[in-house]
Parts: C-alpha cells; sequence; structure tokens
C-alpha cells in the first residue's frame, strides 16, 4: 500500500477502491499501466514467514518428484479474502486465450472463522467445459486397468510411478490409492473400483503385480524392469 499510494492519480476509480479495501487484489489486474508500476513493487516472497517458506519449498519440491512443470507467480491471486498460504492455476496452451483449467488454494482459518473448529483446507473450481474440450483430443481409457498401491514405506513414490506410467500407456486406465490404511482394504477399493490389475509398492525399488480378477500368482519385480513387465504381462504391447 505504501509503495503503491503515491501512483493513485493513475489509478481508474474501482482500482483506488480496491487499494482502500484489497490491495492484493491489484496485483492481477489487466491495466497496463498499473502492470508497468507494480512491476517495481516489493514482492511478496520477501515477506514470507519461516514457517511459510518451508511449506512452500515442501511444496515444489514434491512437485518436482511428481515431474510437474510449474511457474511462480508473484501476481497471482484470489478474488476471495480467506485464501492463505498457497493458492495456483492449472493452465494449459490448448485453448488459447481461455487456458485457465482450474483455480484454487488453501483456507486454513475459514472453517474456525464459520464458526467450527480450526480445519486445514483446499479446494478450487474447475472449469468443466475446458476439461472436456481437451478430452475430445485425448484417447479413450481401455482395458485392462491398473492401479498403483503401496505398503507405507513406499507412498511417496505411487504418484510418480503412477504418473510415469499413464505417460507411457495413456489410452489406459492408471489409478493411484491415496488412502492411508492397510494393504488389504487397498485391493477391496480397487476391486469395487474394477481394476484389472495392482501394481503394489513394496520400496522404492521393488514392486509385485497382483491381478485383480483372476488367481494368478502375483509377480514380483524391481522397477528397472517395471516397463517390460507392463509391456509384456499387463498391456500387451
Amino acid at each position: 500500500v505504501d509503495y503503491l499510494t503515491p501512483h493513485q492519480a493513475h489509478f481508474s476509480e474501482d482500482e483506488s477502491d480496491r487499494l482502500a479495501r484489497n490491495p492484493l487484489r491489484l496485483l492481477d489486474t489487466k491495466s497496463k499501466i498499473l502492470r508497468d508500476i507494480l512491476d517495481g513493487a516489493p514482492k511478496m516472497s520477501a515477506y514470507l514467514s519461516d514457517e511459510s517458506i518451508d511449506r512452500h519449498t515442501l511444496f515444489k519440491d514434491q512437485l518436482h518428484t511428481l515431474g510437474i512443470p510449474y511457474v511462480e507467480n508473484e501476481h497471482l491471486v484470489r478474488g476471495l479474502d480467506y485464501y492463505n498460504d498457497t493458492v495456483f492455476e492449472w493452465t494449459t496452451e490448448c485453448l488459447g486465450a481461455q487456458g485457465t483449467l482450474c483455480a484454487g488454494g488453501r483456507y486454513d482459518t475459514l472453517v474456525a472463522q464459520l464458526g467450527g473448529s480450526p480445519t486445514p483446507a483446499i479446494g478450487c473450481a474447475l472449469g468443466l467445459e475446458r476439461v472436456l474440450e481437451l478430452l475430445e483430443s485425448e484417447p479413450i481409457a481401455t482395458e485392462p486397468s491398473l492401479i498403483v498401491l503401496s505398503e507405507s514405506k513406499a507412498q511417496p513414490y505411487v504418484q510418480s510411478v503412477a504418473r510415469t506410467i499413464r505417460s507411457r500407456y495413456p489410452q489406459f486406465r492408471i489409478g493411484v490409492d491415496l488412502k492411508e490404511g492397510a494393504l488389504k482394504k487397498q485391493l477391496k477399493r480397487a476391486q469395487q473400483q474394477q481394476y484389472t490389475w495392482a501394481l503394489i509398492l513394496e520400496t522404492e525399488t521393488h514392486y509385485r503385480f497382483k491381478c485383480l480378477k483372476t488367481d494368478i500368482t502375483p509377480i514380483d519385480g524391481t522397477l528397472d524392469t517395471l516397463n517390460q513387465q507392463l509391456d509384456t504381462l499387463i498391456f500387451g504391447t
């Protein structure tokens, strides 16, 4: 606010009102004049607490682990005041100017503000029409299907392994189970969801396949041989 106030003569009436009521909303302005002014403004990242920095660093590390590309945007804000810490958008270059598919963030204090118990929370809004438009160009998932499960110590690798398999076999249904619980319960959920195979990660490097529709003996292996097993045993490529 201290930085922007001397520039207020260049603001529209609406922008002046935002400066008084909710100055962060000015960061997503479409005005070229205001964008040029904001280029010289102090960056929010310079004022994060140590706790927020640690949380943000952990979040980025997880994105790296999953192979998800991202861009940090100091001007990204949400239109509602209850958001805290991380806010995000998922974008695509395939839909022209309408490239935002999903937007949201954390609102860990909202439930308490409404009279409930403090509850960590995250949410988003998804543009279903845009997602459907993208899906029109994607192959339709067919059988067989595979779900990636894990023993507890291999849980951090579930999403990255599943992502790798999806990129190699986009025509098939590849799922994950991120719920905490015994492997027996994970397998039961997988059967209820009618998956054909389960890839069970036992450690960072070892796995076993289990067929969920027949009594084939589970097959053990290491991640070094995973692609070969997927090609010959499951997807028949």
